[in-house]
């Protein structure tokens, strides 16, 4: 569709084109054969014939004098629209403003359908788990029925399938199916000592962080599960274990501090082999065909630890972001979706968190704190997670506006992207399931 400036004035274009500008200008050539015929074809045989030259040669520079008038506002008009163009939409999903919440968890997470769960505190007193799309609300469990607290952040599959951290009088995971609250416990501390981060798959798999003890030694583990006896993944004992993502084809990822590994729970790989520019590697994130999203460190120079932000496919390592760059910092977590987009959280160089879909503080931005966001100025966020982006390229979060507003928020983007990162010119991402090999 033609820009709205070059649409209202199409004449502003041709003149502009000839005062000297560029024959190319966002994708539209002029063609020097039809200025005269826009600009005053349609008066000339008004004025035919040598007696009417002067009144020729005046009405054109009227004309074109007035048109290069619109071909300012045109531009001026152009570039507004073009600047003022807001790849999201932002949806409310609950807020401090309806007297039900008094304050909210930082890590919400969205299924496929924009549906958003989150944990929050309650004005009346205790906690509950709730589930949104902006329009209706759903209590999934609350501390006023059958649980005591809550733990941690839900998490929800991309067909809705949900898991928590509760406890009855010790500390258990419950589990549900959409909104069908059984009242399941999956694992409990009759088996574990602490049971930590977890995600969920649209299998059902849960892949959880459980701390183990043997003798006075207590050590973390990662485990896949669906409610039978949990798999112990190889590899992977270790305090040092941060956040896990999980895929839908059962595989499990998660960094040791200084190792990124992949596993099925039978195998699992090292995917930082051979890696040797980079010594610190943490909250990796996978997708369903093997591409992982990860932040990493690289030698200090001159006393400054640099930052990155990498894509590691098909043994291929490459550098999205990094604080060499525009960002000082890389805050709270990043997400990436099967198609390949990624989002993550930021610092500038000024010192202004925000949420950024690429390299490019000004293009690729979502939202800043700094930024209006319904009507108020963010003070606080956004806050985002690696479960706060779906395939549709909706992204939520958590602000806390200038008012003392404090919300869960979704950002609905325009239009969806059609490719996601390229890790290098002339190479795909593979589109078929990683396999896990030794």
């Amino acid at each position: 569709m033609m820009p709205r400036g070059l649409w209202a004035f199409p004449g502003a274009f041709i003149v502009l084109y000839e005062a000297g500008m560029s024959e190319e200008w966002s994708g539209f050539v002029v063609d020097k054969n039809e200025i005269s015929r826009i600009s005053y074809g349609a008066f000339q045989h008004q004025f035919s014939g040598p007696q009417n030259l002067k009144k020729r040669k005046a009405l054109k520079f009227i004309v074109v004098s007035g048109l290069l008038c619109a071909a300012v506002l045109g531009f001026l008009h152009f570039s507004f629209s073009h600047d003022r163009t807001v790849p999201y939409q932002f949806t409310k999903i609950a807020d401090t403003r309806g007297g039900v919440f008094r304050s909210f968890y930082l890590s919400p997470s969205i299924d496929g359908q924009g549906m958003v769960l989150f944990r929050a505190n309650l004005t009346g007193g205790g906690q509950g788990i709730f589930q949104s799309n902006g329009l209706i609300t759903t209590q999934i469990a609350t501390t006023t029925e059958k649980f005591e607290a809550f733990r941690g952040s839900p998490a929800v599959s991309d067909n809705g399938k949900i898991v928590f951290l509760g406890s009855r009088s010790s500390e258990d995971f419950g589990y549900s199916r959409g909104t069908d609250i059984t009242g399941d416990f999956l694992y409990s501390n009759e088996e574990f000592v602490e049971l930590g981060d977890l995600v969920i798959n649209n299998g059902g798999m849960l892949a959880f962080k459980g701390k183990k003890a043997r003798g006075r030694r207590q050590y973390n583990q990662v485990f896949l599960g669906d409610g039978g006896r949990p798999i112990a993944i190889p590899d992977s004992k270790n305090n040092q274990i941060g956040k896990l993502s999980l895929n839908n084809h059962g595989h499990v990822v998660f960094s040791t501090g200084d190792k990124i590994y992949v596993s099925d729970g039978k195998i699992t790989r090292l995917l930082t082999d051979g890696v040797k520019e980079y010594f610190l590697f943490y909250r990796p994130v996978i997708n369903d065909f093997g591409m992982v999203v990860v932040q990493t460190a690289s030698e200090p120079r001159k006393g400054w630890i640099v930052k990155h932000l990498v894509v590691i496919t098909d043994g291929q390592v490459q550098v999205l972001a990094s604080t060499q760059g525009p960002f000082h910092d890389f805050m709270s977590l990043h997400a990436l979706n099967n198609h390949g987009h990624i989002v993550f959280s930021a610092v500038l160089k000024p010192g202004l968190p925000g949420l950024f879909t690429g390299p490019n503080p000004v293009r690729d931005i979502v939202i800043k704190q700094g930024d209006h966001l319904l009507g108020a100025k963010i003070v606080e966020g956004p806050v985002f997670s690696n479960r706060g982006l779906n395939d549709a390229g909706q992204i939520v979060f958590y602000a806390r506006l200038e008012d003392g507003t404090e919300g869960i928020y979704r950002a609905d983007p325009n239009i969806l992207p059609s490719t996601g990162i390229v890790i290098k010119p002339g190479s795909t991402i593979s589109r078929s399931p990683s396999t896990l090999q030794k």
